[in-house]
């Protein structure tokens, strides 16, 4: 969306509903969502990814929409798969001929290949419309059949009627704003925690430090809070070097430039498509030295607290930097604190008792993923005993 009136009311919309200070009232839907996480990890283990996928997808529908996810075929969460999905497909140079030559979309549909291409699109855009409409409507039956709403969408409607209600361009905004935090945040935030258990898997000494921590400042009597998370400086690291050594959008979000400049001598023409290059950030080897390795120490002081790299540049940059990195940083703090809390994650053995040969390949989507990892195993803590379930990730 280009700079003017509409990316602006879009933006202030956006932090209206994300903002750092409204996290509080967030945290117990959070809290909620990590607990139930947790819970059908240990009850199917064999649906490890789809759990994942259904805790990204439950936060932010949660948090939104105030709708509850109760299992992993939810008709919201499948709706907005569907037209995530087509929307990337369609919007691929290599998805179609049609993309590559416009001028297509005019011919009739008996030409071979269009009819099929044009059915498709039809209800690609239908998917698109009813993930905008349909969570909407829901919320908005829900608020006229007198039911409790605290969610995002609920309070920016609120905030519409008390101005009058009757800026329509707004209100098309709010329900565009709500729809696109699913868009942009599911997908992200499964890469993230998917990652982190990659992580775990190859590196049992950061679970052992992470855990001796908590064990310090938590204890074993509960689950760590949000109230913890200050005194909790090597959790904090680790989900900081996830986010560092398996960069969520390695080559970002392509932008482009409102008007010609001049950068160490280059020419840069207005209209220039211009990509924030993550991936060789997060790789210099200036300021993380070993970038392949996992160190979560490096965003430690000598004093065993957090340094002040908190790699923002990873949301993006100046205005349009995430207005949802907030939750997200929250959502994914509690989840991968409570894991580690709860259960301990090594790599599978084969007949012999050998470690299986661990082999992960990402996708070269726009979102970084793993899309084929290996078996592993996750042990659940327990007071008097731990259960061993085996996890085809």
């Amino acid at each position: 969306m280009p700079y003017g009136e509409t990316w602006r009311r879009h933006r202030r919309l956006f932090h209206e509903g994300f903002r750092d200070s409204a996290m509080g009232e967030m945290l117990p839907v959070l809290s909620q969502k990590v607990e139930q996480f947790l819970s059908n990890i240990a009850l199917e283990p064999a649906d490890f990814r789809a759990h994942i996928r259904t805790f990204a997808a439950a936060t932010i529908m949660g948090v939104t929409y105030g709708h509850d996810v109760a299992s992993t075929n939810d008709y919201f969460v499948d709706l907005a798969e569907k037209a995530i999905s087509s929307l990337v497909s369609l919007s691929s140079p290599s998805s179609a001929v049609v993309n590559l030559f416009p001028f297509l979309r005019h011919l009739p549909p008996w030409i071979p290949g269009l009819s099929y291409y044009r059915r498709v699109s039809d209800q690609s855009h239908q998917w698109i419309d009813d993930m905008v409409h349909k969570p909407y409507e829901l919320v908005i039956d829900g608020i006229k059949s007198g039911t409790k709403n605290s969610s995002i969408l609920a309070k920016l409607l609120a905030r519409h009627e008390a101005k009058g209600g009757r800026d329509e361009e707004e209100l098309q905004s709010i329900k565009h704003i709500c729809a696109g935090a699913y868009g942009a945040g599911a997908d992200t935030m499964a890469s993230v925690l998917t990652s982190f258990f990659v992580a775990m898997m190859t590196h049992p000494q950061v679970q052992e430090k992470a855990r001796e921590e908590i064990d310090r400042v938590v204890g074993r009597e509960r689950l760590p809070t949000y109230a913890d998370r200050p005194n909790l400086p090597y959790i904090e690291s680790i989900l900081r070097e996830v986010l560092r050594r398996y960069p969520i959008t390695p080559l970002g979000v392509f932008r482009r430039n409102v008007k010609a400049d001049m950068v160490d001598g280059f020419f840069i023409p207005e209209g220039t498509a211009v990509i924030g290059n993550t991936w060789a950030m997060t790789r210099d080897e200036d300021v993380y030295p070993e970038p392949e390795s996992f160190v979560p120490e490096r965003f430690m002081t000598k004093n065993g607290t957090c340094n002040d790299d908190d790699l923002s540049f990873i949301f993006g940059f100046g205005r349009r930097i995430c207005p949802g990195r907030h939750l997200a940083l929250a959502s994914l703090w509690g989840a991968i604190a409570s894991v580690l809390a709860v259960f301990d994650i090594t790599k599978a053995k084969d007949e012999n008792g050998n470690d299986v040969i661990f082999n992960v390949v990402y996708s070269d989507a726009m979102v970084h993923f793993p899309v084929t990892l290996c078996q592993d195993r996750i042990k659940q803590e327990g007071a008097e005993t731990r259960t061993l379930f085996v996890v085809d990730v």
